[in-house]
């Protein structure tokens, strides 16, 4: 099953780097599933045995090869497909079997009770999940939040949630390709781990048909439930809000771009605080970009931009690889002469700029800087592109009078620039009040004239 390798995508590396342990599995609550560890505990005759769920683990939560997300199915609900190469899920199990002690027990004797910890690996392959949610978002409280909370990766969800009114998984889809036969491993004794193995690959075989017709009921309403369940107590959790902390409301200053862009280490070695008074959500962030869109191939010094945003965009935009083609005009002055001299020559004169093509915007290379905050100040960054080789032109048009005119005219010259090397530097100026920064609602970041 599963010979070919999954396709690569980032959430999968996201999720690996971030989700999952070393032994790449996410160790989930067991009070997702049950409210309470032990699920059976029986008292007969022969024995009293319990047995509970110690943890529960996935693996396979990196092997993603399909994500359609948050597509809009309603006003309020949002339609997600989702497929994975595989799933594995592992059970750790506690089983106490003790003598009985009732009073027509067969076995009688104060023997310690027998403790096996065991544990159920049961693997899921091509598995596609379709989920729709409705989402109620209160947008005055989203656009109330304050940008400070924001700025630590830790008040994100929290502030974000504070804003939900409503969240409910309405459906819940569930399709799986194969399903492995279950295996249990850990039994002290190795004839009852064979003999257990044994009794539970013959039941699978015997109901496997089944489990799968079911499977697309069980989560869709067991699991959903659950879902729901869990989701809105996290909701009552996050109910309140989040607030300026403290150190933030203190923050009376201008911004260092030192301790806004850098990590608490890089900016101390820079010359900033490196007390991280701005959160770490923005040099997460100028990490993850700079890893993906700044990455460069090591034979031609190429940027990863190239091919991750600029080759895709000017070939929808423009139908042309790292190019930018705007036809016709894009100035055109005409001026009418006030005097009678002039006027005497030629009534008026026309400029026009038309049928502009650059080229060779998808080279872009190292070295290259990005908001990088500079040696010379706390309130400066520094921008630096290299690209090359490159191409621009543009259509160049005059005309003088009309044909009554001894100086009449109408000619245009195509005028091509080529350009080896193109080298930009871009340094930028900028005091920010800390204190506003902090109190920045939402509401305002993608409105120029509030900055």
């Amino acid at each position: 099953a599963g010979t070919e390798a999954p396709p690569r995508l980032g959430i999968n590396e996201f999720i690996r780097d971030n989700l999952l342990d070393s032994a790449g599995a996410l160790v989930l609550d067991t009070s997702l599933f049950t409210d309470d560890a032990e699920i059976f505990d029986g008292h007969d005759m022969l024995t009293e045995t319990s047995l509970s769920i110690e943890e529960v683990s996935l693996k396979g939560l990196d092997s993603f090869t399909e994500l359609d997300l948050l597509n809009a199915i309603g006003n309020y609900t949002l339609r997600n497909v989702l497929r994975l190469d595989h799933l594995t899920v592992q059970v750790n199990m506690r089983a106490v079997m003790a003598a009985s002690s009732l009073s027509d027990a067969v076995i009688v004797g104060d023997a310690e009770p027998i403790v096996e910890h065991f544990s159920i690996e049961i693997t899921l392959r091509d598995i596609e999940i379709d989920l729709s949610v409705f989402l109620g978002v209160n947008t005055a409280t989203l656009g109330s939040l304050q940008l400070g909370p924001l700025l630590h990766s830790s008040d994100v969800v929290t502030c974000l949630l504070s804003a939900v009114a409503e969240l409910e998984a309405t459906e819940l889809l569930v399709s799986v390709g194969d399903v492995e036969p279950p295996t249990l491993t850990g039994f002290l004794d190795s004839g009852v781990d064979y003999v257990i193995t044994s009794a539970a690959g013959s039941l699978f075989k015997m109901y496997e048909a089944v489990a799968l017709r079911a499977l697309p009921n069980f989560f869709d309403s067991f699991v959903k439930d659950r879902l729901n369940a869990y989701v809105d107590d996290t909701l009552r959790l996050f109910s309140s809000g989040c607030e300026l902390s403290s150190d933030m409301e203190a923050l009376d200053g201008h911004v260092d771009f030192r301790d806004l862009l850098y990590g608490a280490e890089e900016a101390a070695s820079a010359g900033g605080n490196g007390d991280g008074r701005y959160g770490d959500l923005v040099p997460t962030v100028m990490d993850v970009v700079d890893d993906w869109l700044f990455g460069w191939d090591e034979d031609t010094g190429l940027l990863a931009i190239n091919k991750a945003v600029i080759v895709p965009l000017t070939e929808s935009r423009f139908g042309r690889r790292g190019a930018v083609v705007l036809e016709g005009d894009l100035v055109d002055l005409e001026h009418v002469s006030r005097y009678d001299l002039w006027k005497s020559f030629a009534t008026d004169l026309r400029l026009t700029l038309s049928n502009l093509r650059v080229n060779g915007l998808d080279t872009l290379r190292t070295p290259y800087k990005v908001l990088e905050p500079s040696a010379s100040g706390p309130h400066v960054v520094e921008n630096q592109l290299n690209l090359g080789p490159m191409s621009a032109g543009f259509e160049f048009g005059i005309g003088i009078g009309d044909e009554t005119s001894p100086l009449a005219m109408a000619n245009v010259v195509d005028i091509m620039f080529i350009m080896p090397e193109v080298e930009l530097f871009v340094d930028l100026f900028a005091t920010l009040q800390e204190s506003r920064l902090m109190e920045f609602p939402l509401r305002d970041v993608l409105n120029g004239s509030c900055w």
